[in-house]
């Protein structure tokens, strides 16, 4: 942040310099014209909102403080691959801890545009009223999977720590929400929930799964991740 502050004192004082400079030696209606026009041409092609890609624009006041705060925010903020890889199995991306509604909506309507390719279904992520939920694969309250997870040899335990991951989170209309709610995963599977609405790529696994076990989730929350990292390539300072 320190780095950035100094930059944008130093890109204050470039730009009040210029344009002390340019009500000193033009007339008042021309120096309105002059500086609105600079103002846009600096924020379009001047390398201030947008990395310069004309030769030689790093070198006006413009330029130089958009690639210094480049240099300064991105490469403090943005996460590499590894350190993403690391922590994504155990991250919550639902409830406490989790990122916010409108945060996940946009990681799995991302994910879904990357998978689907060409066209691809928008969906809203909402309350109940909405077109499209959230939806837990292994519910978060399970006690109807207890047969199951004894048939998957699964420890309750290990599922429940995974039950806000990445893997075991997907997108169902309200619809389907509604009716499958904690019903076992043959239940949520066979359910004609997708009536008036388009198959989504993100529930074509684990609709087709034979068992949901903490394997099944960490292999999907890493197969997931790497759509999303695909999608949004880290910038470049």
């Amino acid at each position: 942040i320190l780095p950035a502050l100094v930059a944008l004192a130093l890109g204050a004082a470039a730009f009040t310099a210029l344009g002390l400079l340019l009500a000193g030696t033009a007339r008042p209606e021309a120096t309105l014209a002059v500086a609105n026009l600079l103002w846009v041409l600096f924020g379009a092609v001047g390398g201030t909102v947008f990395p310069a890609r004309v030769p030689g624009v790093d070198l006006l006041p413009s330029g130089a403080l958009g690639t210094a705060l480049r240099a300064a925010l991105l490469r403090g903020q943005w996460a590499t691959d590894q350190e993403i890889d690391a922590g994504i199995v155990e991250r919550h991306f639902y409830g406490s801890g989790g990122p916010k509604l409108a945060a996940l909506e946009a990681l799995l309507r991302g994910i879904e545009r990357a998978q689907a390719g060409g066209e691809w279904p928008s969906f809203r992520v909402g309350k109940l009223k909405a077109a499209y939920n959230v939806e837990h694969i292994y519910p978060q309250s399970p006690s109807t999977w207890e047969p199951d997870l004894r048939r998957w040899r699964q420890k309750r335990d290990d599922m429940d720590e995974r039950v806000h991951a990445l893997g075991n989170l997907t997108v169902v209309t309200a619809q389907h929400n509604k009716k499958v709610k904690n019903k076992p995963l043959r239940e949520k599977q066979t359910e004609a929930t997708l009536v008036k609405a388009p198959m989504l790529h993100l529930n074509k696994g684990w609709m087709s799964a034979e068992r949901w076990t903490k394997k099944s989730i960490d292999e999907r929350t890493r197969s997931l991740a790497r759509v999303a990292k695909a999608h949004w390539d880290r910038p470049s300072p």
